[in-house]
């Protein structure tokens, strides 16, 4: 017993339903008999019935009862253990019931232990369909009243009964041995459906037998393995080679290599194949073929093992054939990604982008302008017309002296005008046959020479001087010299009406130039001011805005061309005596200033600037305000956001073109404007679009119609 108790605290917390243990080696044995074994089998299945409820089932409770009472009032317990883990043969020495008693009945009691003689089910099993019994007890204990306790039942002969046959193993009841009996008395006992709390929840206390058994030495095969080590116990194999470990021994086992695939139907019976690869079909696996591929070199040699390649092709003499390469050039780039797969180019460079790496592409295309290099006149830069100004078979696009006048481009004070001499009588770097202004230095960059130039250093191609003493508006800040020079007895701004601003160049009181009078269409809806038939927007001469208030212009919906707005009457041509860039026009129009309040093919967008602004004007206040906060934001300057176009705004705004004059001034260059650097001043179509787009981020605003 104290054994027992010893083997059992060792063993509580095993998790399999079965362990085994050695735990003797009999020294003095005879040679027929082999090492003595020691199990501890726990319980398949346990319940208890009640015969006050028939038909009840308890199988799945962690408690099973034994009860006494007089009447139909008795509860008996039911447990049952798979003995197939033992050897048919052996002998039992010892067998010992264990059941562990959670609450003992409140009395001493004698629970006597019965072999069942039938099939019970543990989640079925009730009263009424309990199986029967045998007539005799096989042993009793007595319970005693302590709690917490292992009774012990010995069942040795049963457990030898059902080894050897003579008993079908069904387990066995746990009854009183007075359960007809008052009063009531009743024990619990922990089952193997162990949950919660205490002794019969954490899964140590389980219904258990301990059992000693001895087992006779069979070698069924005679090959000197006993059968009960034997790996194929009906095969002869001392050897007991197992390729495929899994303890069945090859000569018995019908996948030696455990593969999954019959020995009868694998291609490589003693390697290990389930995908049973055989790239040359001839029966046997690759992993077992000596030639792969069949292509007469064996796989040792072969550099492409399950590809066949008799000739053995290596391009990069990588060791790995051709036709089994990733990498066949052995540049460093896979060959799906390779524009030339045989020939190595690891900078991949495809100079006409047809696809075909430069390495390896004998028609050679650099700047993809449908004109092989071969005859191309500049072959790095596109120039489909192959224009050659100069005639010496270098295109203009790539030559680098343009006018072929012998100085070079980057020091040709002229690029695209031969001039020798290189004369330059101002020093602006620009030649006297191409510069606008010979006569001297352009500061501003106004197109007037600075010696002629009424405000050098401020842009004003009009020149204008309203009152004449020879300095230009721009820069005769006659609002805020301390003067009277309208002499109307009022000084400089605020106190000259005069004057709207203090960088206000003229202090006569103007009559203002209303919308609704003066001879634009500045809505852009083909009708012009007020009068008959005149614009509907327009309620009087005075009204400072052509836009009708009741229809209001629909905002253009983005990535919908415009519709084509309505020419009553057909657009004026400018005047060719004057220059277009920012100048009048003798029609009233000016080269750079938009006579509606749109964007011609504008997106909508919160923070577009949509109206024409320029000097002398009657701009809107907050319109100019407006760009007045983008020039401080979006290009650095810091000008005051005053609402009124004067000479420092105009200044920014003139910077602002120069500085992008591809997009703003040179589309004007074809009809008449003197020089893409040569700015205007005027908030106009491009000006306008331009910052549009830089405000709307995002936003493509398309080129809207010139002039």
């Amino acid at each position: 017993m104290l054994f027992t108790n010893i083997l059992r605290g060792q063993l509580k917390k095993a998790v399999a339903t079965f362990s085994v243990v050695t735990l003797l080696v009999s020294l003095c044995a005879p040679l027929a008999v082999a090492v003595t074994p020691t199990a501890i089998i726990y319980s398949i299945k346990d319940s208890y019935v009640k015969a006050e409820n028939g038909d009840g089932n308890y199988g799945t409770e962690k408690i099973m009862k034994v009860r006494n009472k007089s009447g139909a009032n008795q509860w008996r317990s039911l447990v049952a253990f798979d003995l197939s883990s033992i050897p048919s043969g052996s002998t039992v020495t010892s067998a010992q019931l264990e059941i562990y008693l959670d609450k003992a009945p409140n009395d001493l009691r004698t629970y006597q232990l019965y072999r069942i003689t039938g099939t019970w089910v543990e989640g079925t099993v009730t009263w009424d369909n309990q199986p029967g019994m045998s007539a005799l007890s096989t042993n009793s204990v007595s319970t005693g009243t302590t709690d917490d306790v292992w009774k012990e039942w010995d069942v040795t002969a049963d457990i030898q009964a059902f080894v050897d046959g003579t008993y079908s193993n069904y387990g066995w009841f746990i009854k009183d041995g007075n359960e007809n009996e008052n009063p009531t008395k009743t024990g619990e006992f922990c089952t193997k459906d162990f949950s919660g709390s205490g002794d019969c929840g954490d899964g140590l206390h389980k219904p258990q037998l301990v059992l000693y058994y001895t087992t006779p030495v069979v070698d069924t095969d005679q090959d000197g393995v006993p059968d009960s080590s034997d790996n194929c116990p009906l095969n002869a194999n001392p050897g007991q080679e197992d390729m495929d470990g899994d303890g069945q021994g090859d000569v018995c086992d019908s996948d030696r290599d455990g593969d999954g695939i019959p020995n009868s139907t694998d291609n490589c019976v003693d390697v290990v194949n389930p995908a049973q690869e055989d790239a040359d079909s001839d029966g046997a696996g690759d992993v077992c073929d000596p030639d792969d591929d069949n292509d007469g070199i064996l796989d040792t040699s072969d550099n492409c093992p399950v590809d066949a390649n008799p000739n053995q092709e290596d391009v990069d003499s990588d060791g790995i054939g051709d036709v089994c390469d990733a990498d066949i050039d052995g540049d460093g780039v896979l060959n799906d990604s390779d524009n030339c797969v045989y020939v190595s180019n690891s900078d991949q460079v495809d100079v006409d982008q047809d696809g075909i790496g430069d390495a390896c592409d004998s028609n050679i295309d650099t700047d993809a302008d449908g004109i092989p290099d071969t005859t191309d006149n500049c072959p790095l830069t596109p120039n489909q017309d192959q224009a050659d100004m100069d005639q010496d078979n270098i295109g203009d696009v790539c030559d680098n002296d343009s006018d072929n006048d012998t100085i070079l481009d980057d020091v040709d004070n002229c690029v695209y005008a031969p001039n020798l001499d290189q004369a330059d009588t101002d020093s602006d770097g620009i030649g006297n046959v191409c510069d606008p202004t010979p006569d001297g230095p352009d500061t501003d960059q106004d197109g007037v020479a600075d010696m002629s130039d009424n405000c050098p250093s401020i842009f004003n191609t009009d020149q204008a001087d309203a009152d004449r003493d020879g300095v230009g508006d721009v820069c005769d800040l006659v609002c805020a010299d301390g003067l009277d020079n309208d002499q109307d007895a009022l000084i400089d701004y605020p106190a000259d009406p005069g004057c709207t601003s203090s960088e206000d160049s003229d202090e006569t009181n103007l009559a203002p130039v209303y919308q609704c009078s003066d001879d634009i269409d500045n809505d852009q809806d083909g009708w012009t001011d007020f009068g008959d038939p005149g614009d509907p927007g327009c309620s009087s001469p005075t009204d400072d805005s052509e836009l009708d208030e009741q229809t209001p212009t629909p905002t253009p919906t983005p990535e919908v061309s415009p519709t084509p707005e309505p020419t009553p009457t057909p657009s004026p041509t400018p005047d060719p005596g004057y220059p277009i860039g920012g100048t009048f026009m003798s029609t009233g129009q000016v080269a750079g200033a938009s006579t509606g309040g749109q964007v011609l093919g504008a997106q909508t967008c919160d923070a577009e600037l949509d109206e024409y602004i320029m000097a002398g004007r009657s701009n809107n206040p907050a319109k100019v305000r407006r760009l007045q906060e983008f020039l401080n934001q979006y290009e650095g300057e810091n000008i005051p956001v005053t609402g009124v176009y004067g000479p420092l705004t105009q200044a920014a705004v003139s910077r602002f073109q120069v500085k992008y004059h591809s997009e703003i001034l040179l589309p004007w260059v074809s009809y008449g404007h003197l020089s893409e650097y040569l700015p205007t001043g005027h908030v106009y179509k491009t000006t306008q679009r331009w910052i549009n787009m830089i405000l709307c981020s995002g936003t493509d605003i398309p080129m809207p119609q010139l002039p």
